[in-house]
């Protein structure tokens, strides 16, 4: 029998009566053979080594494990109501009143929001889990997705699943067209075409299968193919949001005129540029962006059951000169209407004139007045100006003063005017005021009004005849005064500490009075001082810079304290 020899690396026999193999020839062998002579005792501790972390690391395993199953066995436990309770906190749905609505172009996006993903988290636990997740009907009642044709099955599937699910608790739905809004003006009519056509499937659930289960409905974006579907299906639909990038998309589009009156419970309604369109009666919010001062007025006098209007608009856009003349020759009374913001353009344009003179708002509790100005106000304005605040009622408690462009050129005889009429005024906000006017406004505050001088036109600065002591008081109820004012914030320190003492030493200041400001502000030691005196004298007041409250210890020993004020 002939003896073979294994090799110990691969394991191949060899007869050794074959002929002599010179090693020599053959260096890796040689290496090998040399390899199995050596000691392999490092080796094997090496691997008892491994051997023993291995084991560690599989009792820590265990030990993890073990804590998982015992957390899951504590959730497993819960009433599946308490679960379903605990989901909703964690994850509650969008506050759409509070949510900004992006009105630019948008970039490179995902067609999904991060946030939304949550209930498919809960779902990804466990069997118990999931049913619980699926049976919940308010985790499913917000949604915001943004539309592309890319991904329009998926997005239709992710809505239909949100409707059946929110176990007919009404939906409120934000859908952002903007990345085809602007390409769609660059395609064919044939090219434009086929997008639509894909995100028909879109458009089907929204404005037809489950427009019965939409009280909320944010579209920005809109494409226009889409606008004669808002119609009636929307039957639960309170809350209508309408926006667009800009104005280019109905440039050549006037045909896409659209009445929103066959929504029956509509009652909030925000629309920026569409001025095609004509609003139900039904409405009580209703908020314009953006739009001819004509629109502004339109639409006001065809809702007469306004709570509250809002408009925002460029300064520019008020200013057409295409506009008609109005025709309005009556006096016109919101007696519903509480909430007012309104731009001024009375000097440009007859629509802003017809305003100050035939509107009437007898239940107004805030009023937020923005000032534009193309040139000095004449004789006419003046007296246009000054019997619309006149016959403001008493009921008015907040008024904020906006400058749009930097000035605020109201003559000192209208801003005494403003406040003489607003005897019951608490609140007033000035924002993004000129320094200079708003000083005045301070050297007024707290004095008789019979006492106040001035010559003709503001930037007069006020006198005061110190020998008026008796009278109603400017503002006497004024409880809190916010103040964001450019370009020396600082100058006008003194003269709101001698405010605060004015009304100290009359007694016509609430009790504790807030004074706010948008920033922080540069006191002078010598305010500090007099701050302090006040203080010890009785008198409470809150000085507010952002956020923060103003420490006045602190403030003396170089520090603010910087704790938000709860």
């Amino acid at each position: 029998m002939s003896l073979k020899l294994s090799c110990p690396c691969c394991g191949h026999n060899f007869d050794p009566n074959c002929r002599r193999l010179d090693l020599q020839e053959h260096p890796v062998l040689c290496d090998t053979l040399e390899w199995t002579q050596q000691d392999d005792t490092p080796l094997q501790e090496e691997v008892q080594r491994l051997e023993g972390v291995i084991h560690r690391l599989n009792e820590e395993r265990a030990r993890l494990l073990q804590r998982i199953n015992a957390r899951r066995s504590a959730t497993r436990r819960l009433p599946s109501e308490l679960l379903s309770t605990i989901f909703q906190y964690a994850h509650p749905p969008i506050d759409f009143n509070t949510r900004k609505i992006a009105t630019s172009w948008p970039g490179e996006q995902d067609p999904l929001d991060d946030t939304e993903i949550f209930q498919f988290v809960l779902c990804a636990v466990s069997r118990h889990w999931r049913q619980v997740a699926l049976s919940t009907g308010r985790l499913w009642t917000t949604l915001s997705t943004r539309i592309d044709c890319l991904f329009a099955d998926g997005i239709a599937s992710l809505l239909k699943l949100y409707f059946q699910n929110s176990q007919g608790v009404p939906v409120s739905v934000e859908l952002d067209c903007r990345a085809h809004l602007g390409t769609l003006f660059q395609l064919t009519t044939e090219e434009r075409a086929e997008v639509i056509s894909a995100l028909e499937p879109i458009k089907q659930l929204v404005f037809s299968d489950y427009a019965h289960m939409i009280q909320n409905l944010i579209v920005n974006g809109l494409f226009l193919e889409w606008i004669p579907s808002i119609t009636a299906s929307l039957s639960r639909c309170t809350d209508l949001t309408l926006y667009w990038p800009d104005n280019a998309v109905f440039k050549q589009n006037d045909k896409h005129a659209h009445s929103l009156q066959e929504l029956p419970c509509l009652r909030r309604l925000r629309v920026n540029y569409f001025t095609h369109f004509t609003p139900p009666q039904t409405v009580t919010i209703l908020e314009l962006h953006k739009m001819p001062i004509k629109m502004y007025m339109e639409t006001l006098l065809q809702c007469p059951n306004l709570v509250q209007f809002i408009v925002h608009c460029n300064p520019f856009a008020l200013r057409n000169a295409d506009d008609p003349e109005p025709t309005l020759n009556e006096v016109v009374v919101r007696d519903k209407l509480e909430v007012l913001t309104w731009c001024d353009c009375s000097t440009t344009n007859a629509w802003g004139r017809a305003f100050l003179l035939h509107l009437r708002f007898p239940r107004l509790r805030e009023l937020h007045w923005f000032g534009v100005y193309e040139s000095d106000l004449g004789v006419d304005q003046l007296r246009n100006l000054s019997s619309f605040f006149l016959r403001l009622p008493s009921t008015v408690k907040s008024l904020e003063l906006i400058s749009m462009d930097g000035s605020f050129p109201y003559p000192f005889a209208i801003l005494k005017t403003i406040f003489i009429a607003l005897p019951n005024l608490e609140e007033l906000r000035l924002r993004a005021f000129p320094t200079p006017c708003a000083a005045d406004i301070l050297g007024m505050i707290g004095y008789p009004s019979a006492a106040l001088l001035s010559g003709d036109q503001w930037p007069g600065a006020p006198t005061v005849d110190t020998s008026v002591a008796d009278g109603p008081k400017v503002l006497a109820n004024l409880k809190t005064l916010f103040m964001d004012c450019y370009p020396s914030m600082w100058l006008l320190t003194a003269r709101m500490v001698k405010m605060l003492e004015r009304l100290h030493g009359t007694g016509a200041a609430a009790n504790p009075f807030c004074l706010e400001f948008q920033a922080p502000m540069d006191w002078e030691e010598g305010d500090i001082e007099r701050l302090r005196a006040l203080e010890t004298q009785g008198f409470e007041f809150v000085i507010m810079e952002g956020p923060h409250r103003l420490d006045l210890a602190a403030l003396g020993s170089g520090d603010v304290n910087d704790d938000d004020v709860q």
